[in-house]
């Protein structure tokens, strides 16, 4: 499985629906969360499944405006959620040294992302756009062509920029080889400073380099996210 991402440009319609959708899921997930810990408490045990035929007979009027395998895919996440939940207290138990971490109930500030898990999307217009069921058509960034079969979409939600991430599934290619195989290591900084400098010094150049880009970068754009973290918050 491979993931691409691009960014999308939805219009100020757009961008309200799919606030709307994000805040639908996460009401969804809440109640859902609130559900389980309640069967728990009167000893009852609720599975995701369980709760989608809940769903499926009980839509309000703001998850009527939502595609129902992105609902689904929100109680998904949740009992995910759980099924980690109860690795960690084994892991625990076991003597591992980790924190266990309770389901949390998510505020807007914890839930940024929703999914079309197997329908409802699809590229359009040579790839320049993005269309999403009951959200419309939607401007799409292609930066890099998607390979192999896309199987889930996600829309994501950065401070104030919105993104796809498709998820693909690639063919894995095998080759026959009957002659022996050879391992050899190479460490290219090594071998092409061989004669005056050792492995330590080589690496300590590359990493300095390396933080002389990032310092060049941050001159340029200076705390970006942070910025637009700041604008979103006095705004709201």
């Amino acid at each position: 499985m491979k993931a691409f991402r691009y960014r999308i440009y939805p219009t100020v319609k757009q961008e309200k629906l799919l606030s709307q959708t994000l805040e639908t899921c996460r009401h969804l997930y809440n109640d859902a969360l609130d559900s389980r810990i309640q069967c728990y408490k009167q000893g009852k045990s609720i599975s995701a499944f369980d709760l989608m035929k809940v769903l499926a007979g009980q839509h309000n009027q703001y998850q009527e405006q939502v595609h129902s395998q992105v609902l689904q895919d929100t109680l998904k996440r949740l009992d995910k959620t759980y099924q980690n939940f109860f690795r960690r207290v084994k892991e625990k138990q076991s003597g591992k040294r980790i924190k266990v971490g309770f389901p949390r109930f998510k505020n807007k500030d914890r839930y940024h992302s929703f999914t079309y898990p197997q329908s409802g999307f699809r590229l359009t217009n040579d790839c320049k756009r993005i269309q999403l069921s009951k959200i419309g058509d939607i401007k799409l960034k292609y930066s890099r062509s998607v390979e192999g079969k896309i199987k889930t979409c996600t829309i994501l939600r950065d401070v104030d920029q919105w993104f796809v991430v498709l998820t693909c599934e690639n063919e894995i290619l095998k080759f026959k080889n009957n002659k022996p195989g050879v391992g050899v290591v190479v460490t290219p900084l090594y071998f092409r400073n061989y004669r005056t400098k050792t492995l330590k010094e080589c690496f300590d150049e590359d990493c300095k380099r390396e933080q002389n880009v990032k310092d060049e970068f941050m001159k340029i754009h200076p705390h970006d996210k942070i910025i637009r973290m700041k604008f979103a918050k006095r705004n709201r």
